[in-house]
């Protein structure tokens, strides 16, 4: 019986790492001019409206629950406002909405551009580097998801300056990983955690791209 293999030569995916939103507005609509930012909430309260004016593009809040429900939901919107192949989602948020939105955009019409920004310690360092995507579900954290890169992810460390110290102590545990793993400095730098955060982003992002 004859035999076929197919073995699509696809060109590697890549991320780029940005660090300040300077280019933000280029790179989006590099992509598409047509978007849409999924926003946390309370992100949304406060920092929708200027991300809304930079770039032009619809702002959905989306939920705090990362459920296949919520995904359904939020694929069910962006349906509803008609949004096709051509849209890049800007997820924006903290590891549970980069979770959900990258999921969201890994499937939606097969897959359209993605572009995240953290604005938790805790998603600059871990959650959305990487492209780990998925929800939850009653059998386990996670247990659904995908793997898929986002085109682009913006860090600003001026958005943590509004985080709580349990949130702060939530990324800080994650860093306090790679000091242990991968980079001594960066266990010797977290005894003044306060002062050192953009030292510790940037080392501890590293070390994720390395890993």
């Amino acid at each position: 019986m004859e035999r076929l293999i197919l073995q699509p030569a696809l060109a590697p995916p890549k991320t780029e790492i940005f660090f300040g939103l300077e280019s933000l507005a280029r790179v989006c609509h590099g992509l598409s001019k047509r978007g849409v930012i999924l926003i946390d909430p309370a992100v949304a309260n406060t920092l929708g409206p200027t991300m809304r004016n930079a770039l032009d593009y619809e702002l959905i809040a989306v939920t705090r629950q990362k459920t296949r429900e919520a995904k359904q939901a939020l694929e069910d919107e962006l349906l509803k406002r008609k949004l096709g192949r051509d849209t890049v989602i800007v997820g924006m948020g903290g590891g549970v909405t980069t979770d959900l939105v990258g999921y969201v955009a890994s499937t939606y019409m097969r897959g359209v551009p993605l572009i995240l920004i953290p604005t938790t310690l805790l998603g600059m360092v871990d959650a959305a580097i990487g492209g780990k995507t998925g929800v939850d579900t009653p059998f386990g954290k996670n247990m659904i998801g995908t793997f898929y890169l986002p085109k682009a992810i913006f860090i600003e460390p001026e958005f943590i300056k509004t985080l709580t110290e349990k949130e702060m102590k939530n990324g800080l545990s994650e860093i306090l990983k790679y000091g242990l793993i991968e980079d001594a400095a960066i266990w010797e730098k977290c005894t003044h955690w306060k002062e050192e955060t953009p030292f510790l982003i940037h080392a501890s992002i590293r070390c994720k791209v390395k890993v």
